[in-house]
């Protein structure tokens, strides 16, 4: 992809961007663990909701809630392993989920996630 980026220019960034953004979310139904999402409820109430309100609905801070498990999966590895800019205050939630829930932090909350359908 970043070879066929290089040929956009800003303006057309912006008009995929409005583009993208202005398409109705289609959920479908994934395979998640419920007892995983339980417990990722209970993380997101607690550290995410503050910004991403109704249980990761869409809003001002994007929408979790229905994503594609694998592409939570692969975002947020790309956010631990340095390879993808944290947005304001979202490390600092996601260390504090980790410190509470262990290393099964990241997952759940993406089981949590996937299970809004």
């Amino acid at each position: 992809m970043n070879r066929i980026a290089k040929a956009y220019s800003d303006e057309q960034f912006k008009a995929m961007a409005w583009f993208f953004a202005s398409q109705r979310l289609y959920l479908k139904p994934q395979v998640y663990d419920a007892a995983l999402a339980s417990r990722g409820a209970k993380l997101h109430d607690k550290h995410c909701e503050k910004c991403h309100e109704n249980g990761g609905r869409p809003g001002d801070a994007g929408t979790l809630a229905g994503q594609w498990m694998p592409y939570l999966e692969f975002t947020m590895d790309d956010y631990l392993n340095g390879k993808r800019k944290w947005p304001r205050k979202m490390k600092r939630k996601v260390d504090a989920a980790i410190a509470e829930e262990g290393q099964d932090a990241v997952s759940t909350l993406i089981h949590y996630y996937g299970s809004q359908q």
